[in-house]
């Protein structure tokens, strides 16, 4: 939607009042008019909104994804590994796909996430001091004390397990 304002003043004259020696101190001067405020016109249009369709869509080819990492990484002095699956397509993209990476900390992305779904209040003060320690100093402990409070008994299995 498209909007567009304008703002103007019209029709205001002006009177300026000022005393002259015909005057009497009996005659009241002339009032000046109170100048009318600026007219906002709308001029809003609608414009037909039409959202886009799953054949008028075509996500952009893979390799520009590569393309966009290898340019993040080009500075990079540390180890990067990934491999990336198109799952319609099929098609990969990778870098040093060999190198295994610990993961962990990725995985308290969902954690937490799923940690504020299924509580029903502001998490309490034990809850909080894992959600910190998650986030904030990286504890994979913590991590998995939060998956027990997603299983909502004492069994991180059962929490992960929620999450897949």
């Amino acid at each position: 939607m498209i909007a567009l304002f304008l703002f103007g003043c019209a029709g205001v004259e002006e009177t300026a009042v000022s005393p002259t020696s015909t005057t009497s101190p009996t005659t009241t001067p002339a009032i000046t008019p109170t100048p009318k405020p600026p007219q906002i016109i709308n001029l809003t249009t609608p414009t037909p909104h039409q959202p886009p369709t799953p054949s008028s869509f075509s996500p952009p080819d893979i390799n520009y994804l590569a393309a966009a990492i290898e340019q993040t990484l080009a500075g990079f002095d540390g180890i990067a590994s990934y491999t990336i699956t198109d799952l319609k397509t099929g098609d990969t993209i990778s870098l040093n796909p060999d190198v295994a990476i610990a993961g962990m900390s990725l995985l308290k992305i969902p954690i937490l996430m799923e940690t504020y779904n299924v509580l029903d209040a502001p998490p309490n003060i034990e809850q909080t001091k894992l959600i910190t320690q998650t986030t904030a100093l990286s504890s994979n402990f913590a991590a998995n004390l939060l998956l027990q409070e997603i299983a909502g008994r004492p069994d991180k299995f059962a929490g992960a397990a929620l999450l897949t």
